[in-house]
Formats: structure tokens, C-alpha cells, sequence
């Protein structure tokens, strides 16, 4: 028998939420609340409307905030809530920018806490001075977190140069053992060693529509998938022009899944500004896809439907030269 969307959102809702059908999750039992200078004072920053929101936060509240300025709207903040199951959607057009000191994400998302960017920005008001030898992803999702990505949200130019520990991974965001759930919007111009724009570690990543280009990496120039994560990719979803210097210049998937039901993989060999590209001289490149185990891990599970993966650069695997390949197949199992 075939639900209706409808009857699916009240089959959820009557688990832990209503469903939102502009992509996001409402908690249920609440009408959303505007946090503004009537709540807080006259012209709060979002720094005051997020430190009332420490405060005065309710269970099973949806809070809007507004931003609609590029400056001022330094931060880093830790969404967590007690126990307290709560979204924030954050639109309005306007800039964040992570601190000077680079040292903690923007925002920390924390179990119970769905954090919806509508028509927002992240970036950074030093991308031309980025520390040597530190940085952090713009937003870190810990278990229990959601982040969910609309039209008009973007995460762009980031550069975490930080070379150990989880702060390492990731540019854009870093999925640790939580969920990001991309509608639409952009990542992109981030860095960071594994997954310039997209780390996941043991976490979920859902990419329904928007794009991600323009990335850099060491390994995973778009998305890298750990231990254990599962990416999926639907719609209209679309890759393109990401980079990494050693291997997976689109996507790299380790000891984790990978299902791939629609969206855009390309480049164009003729146009050097759309194609992904990995190292060539390695024979497991993979310059839109590397999927792979390490020793002892468990083989990747990919799952390929409705494809539009094409025109990535020509690789090379065991010694054999495949032109327009866009799959790396290292210690892999391919269905």
C-alpha cells in the first residue's frame, strides 16, 4: 500500500516530530516563536538572542532568528539545551562569521537541537589570514544533532589548517556521529585535510538538492565518509570542480555507505573549472569517487540508481587506463 506524504508526516509526528515540507524538522506541540528586541531588549545581536535562548529555551519549540546584517555577527556557540528537544532556524540574508582565534566551530549542534539555516551565510572575516596551523569546520553536528541546509544558506570560504584531532576534518561541517540533511544552498571554497567541504564520521549526510564545489582536501575534496557513516545522495544534488591532492577529488567513503539515487557528479575535461580531480600518478585516485576499507574495516556498500556521474578527469587503476572513469575501486566491494 502507498502512503500519501501526508499520512508518512503524521506517522512520524506521532514518534518525536511534525513534518516541516520547506525541508526542516518542527518540533512538535508549539507554534514558532521570532526572537527579537521585544523578548530580549532593544536590538539584541545574536549573540544576546542565542545567550536568552540559554535561558528562556522551552522543549518542543521552534525559534526563529533573524540576521539580516555582514557585520557584527561574530560567534561561537555551543547549542546545547539540557535535554530539551529544540530547533532554531536562523534566516534573514545576512553574514556569520566564525572569531579571530579560529578555535571553536560557529556553532556546536548538541543532541536534541535542530539547527535549520534558511537564506543565511557562514564564513570567515579573516579568509585572507587563516591561521598556519590551526582551524576548525564552521559547524560540528554531535550525536543526537541535526543540521538541515535550505535555499539560499551558504558555508563558504573556511580554511582549517588544523593537522590533528577531529578539529582536522571537515572545512564546511563535520558530522560526528550526528545528522546533516542538505535541501539546497552551497558549500563552498572551504579546506581542510579530510573532507574540504563535508566530514562524516559514524553520522548520517543526506544531500537532497543544492551544491557542493570548489572544495579542497588532501582526501575527500567534496565529502569524506568514516567508520561506519552513511551518505546519500537524491534530486538534484550537485558536485562539482572539488579537488584533493592525494585521492576521492569529488567523494571519498571509508568502512561506510554510500547510496547514490539521483544528484550531479561532473566535470569536463575540456573546462578544467568544473571537473573533480585527485592525484593521477595513484592508481586508487578516484577523481570523483573513491570508495574503500582500511585493514579490518568493513567493505563500503554503494548503491548506484539514476545516474549523472561523467566527465571527470581520466585515471588510471591497476596499471589500466579508464578515460572519463570516475569510480576508484580500492580493496572495494562494487555491486
Amino acid at each position: 500500500m502507498k502512503l500519501s506524504t501526508a499520512a508518512v508526516c503524521l506517522a512520524i509526528s506521532l514518534v518525536f516530530t511534525t513534518c516541516s515540507f520547506d525541508g526542516g524538522l518542527e518540533p512538535m506541540g508549539k507554534p514558532p516563536i521570532t526572537v527579537n528586541g521585544t523578548d530580549i531588549g532593544a536590538t539584541p545581536s545574536l549573540k544576546d538572542k542565542l545567550d536568552w535562548l540559554d535561558r528562556e529555551a522551552e522543549s518542543g519549540t521552534t525559534y526563529i532568528l533573524e540576521v539580516t546584517s555582514n557585520s557584527g555577527n561574530v560567534i561561537s556557540k555551543k547549542l546545547y539545551y539540557s535535554g530539551k528537544k529544540v530547533t532554531i532556524r536562523i534566516t534573514g540574508g545576512g553574514i556569520i562569521h566564525i572569531g579571530s582565534f579560529y578555535d571553536e566551530p560557529i556553532f556546536e549542534v548538541g543532541s536534541g537541537v535542530t539547527l535549520v539555516l534558511d537564506n543565511i551565510s557562514l564564513s570567515s572575516i579573516f579568509m585572507a589570514f587563516p591561521p598556519d596551523d590551526g582551524g576548525v569546520p564552521f559547524v560540528k553536528v554531535s550525536a543526537g544533532g541535526v543540521l538541515v541546509m535550505n535555499e539560499g544558506a551558504k558555508i563558504f570560504g573556511n580554511i582549517n589548517n588544523n593537522d590533528y584531532g577531529s578539529d582536522s576534518m571537515g572545512g564546511g561541517v563535520l558530522v560526528e556521529k550526528g545528522t546533516f540533511i542538505m535541501n539546497g544552498g552551497e558549500i563552498d571554497g572551504n579546506y581542510a585535510k579530510f573532507g574540504g567541504g563535508v566530514y562524516v564520521d559514524n553520522g548520517v549526510f543526506t544531500m537532497n538538492g543544492g551544491t557542493i564545489h570548489s572544495n579542497d582536501s588532501a582526501q575527500g575534496g567534496a565529502v569524506y565518509v568514516i567508520e561506519g557513516g552513511i551518505f546519500t545522495i537524491n534530486g538534484e544534488a550537485v558536485i562539482r570542480k572539488n579537488s584533493a591532492s592525494e585521492s576521492g577529488g569529488g567523494i571519498q567513503v571509508l568502512n561506510s555507505i554510500f547510496y547514490k539515487n539521483g544528484g550531479i557528479i561532473y566535470g569536463d575535461n575540456a573546462a578544467d573549472e568544473y571537473k573533480n580531480t585527485a592525484d593521477p600518478d595513484k592508481d586508487y585516485s578516484g577523481h570523483a569517487i573513491l570508495t574503500s576499507r582500511g585493514a579490518g574495516g568493513m567493505p563500503p556498500t554503494e548503491k548506484y540508481r539514476n545516474n549523472t556521474i561523467e566527465r571527470n578527469e581520466t585515471i588510471s587503476f591497476n596499471g589500466t587506463v579508464f578515460p572519463g572513469v570516475w569510480i576508484g575501486l580500492w580493496d572495494s566491494l562494487y555491486p
